[in-house]
């Protein structure tokens, strides 16, 4: 029997965890399909706090009229809410047909427990975000 495609290969987040601890980690999610124009996440939603990691297709990340960021394949989204627990900071849209790997927060915390160190690379995952939004923001203000 063939094993199920490696969705988490590649992925910033989980590139210190080894192959058998990611496919342990992919049992716990499932795979969703958005057609072209589908609103994933709603800006101020409250609710409950999820991961999604885009596996094919691009999301384009809104805040009013402004599009903050455009995703693609092995980028991940949500993952403020599983850290603070507060209502969604942007719309996130679908830009073409996507499927993303979907995990509960509720499931992720459970994983985290036993594997710390994927702790440590959503910290990194997020910083890295953090220092690309400044950068945009340093050009868009000169």
């Amino acid at each position: 029997m063939a094993k199920p495609p490696d969705y988490l290969n590649g992925v910033d987040l989980f590139s210190g965890l080894k192959e058998k601890d990611r496919r342990e980690f992919q049992k716990l999610g499932h795979v969703v399909h958005y057609p072209t124009g589908h609103r994933i996440l709603k800006k101020g939603n409250p609710d409950l706090p999820s991961l999604h990691i885009i596996i094919d297709g691009r999301v384009s990340v809104v805040n009013g009229p402004k599009t903050i960021s455009t995703l693609g394949k092995g980028e991940c989204f949500g993952e403020l809410a599983l850290i603070d627990g507060l209502p969604r900071s942007a719309d996130v849209i679908t830009s073409e047909p996507t499927s993303c790997f979907f995990l509960s927060g509720f499931q992720f915390h459970g994983y985290l427990d036993n594997h710390p160190e994927l702790a440590i690379n959503m910290l990194k995952a997020i910083t890295k975000k953090l220092r690309d939004c400044s950068a945009r923001a340093e050009t868009e203000v000169i």
